[in-house]
């Protein structure tokens, strides 16, 4: 989001620039100090959060199958899980503790095991949609009678 504002705000200082004058100018101004005040407000704030992010997405590599031999990843596991325990940030030992009941399945059934990889997978491996996956495609699944019996041309 503070991107997506950044690029909003070259874009104000671009039309800024031409010093046209008038309302829509003073405005435009304003918005773009405003934007400014901000960004500035959420500097600390979001470094702190882009630790955060970094830390998840090195998790979330350990069990993308394309980074890696299941070896490697659950030693990537492994190694992120002490770093975690061991840290003396606040946010890095609650992580360290959600990982450990989750390792042991986690690498479970080798490379070439033909595993469901998230939750709704499992659910299309099953061939049981829930009311969330419906929700996502917007669609509802056809009734057992319309399977059996076919169209009608009625």
């Amino acid at each position: 989001m503070a991107e997506a504002l950044r690029e909003v705000r070259t874009s104000l200082q671009r039309n800024l620039d031409v010093q046209k004058g008038g309302l829509a100018h003073a405005r435009l101004a304003r918005l773009a100090d405003d934007i400014d005040r901000g960004l500035t407000a959420v500097h600390d704030v979001q470094e702190a959060i882009r630790q955060h992010v970094a830390d998840v997405q090195a998790i979330h590599d350990t069990l993308d199958r394309d980074s890696g031999t299941g070896a490697q990843r659950h030693a990537q596991f492994q190694t992120l899980w002490e770093q975690f325990q061991g840290s003396d940030a606040l946010t890095r030992q609650p992580m360290g503790r959600v990982m450990t009941p989750c390792e042991p399945g986690l690498f479970v059934g080798g490379d070439d095991a033909d595993l469901p990889q998230d939750n709704l997978d499992l659910e299309r491996w099953c061939r049981q949609p829930k009311s969330h996956a419906r929700r996502i495609h917007g669609h509802k699944p056809a009734g057992i009678r319309i399977v059996q019996e076919g169209p009608t041309l009625g």
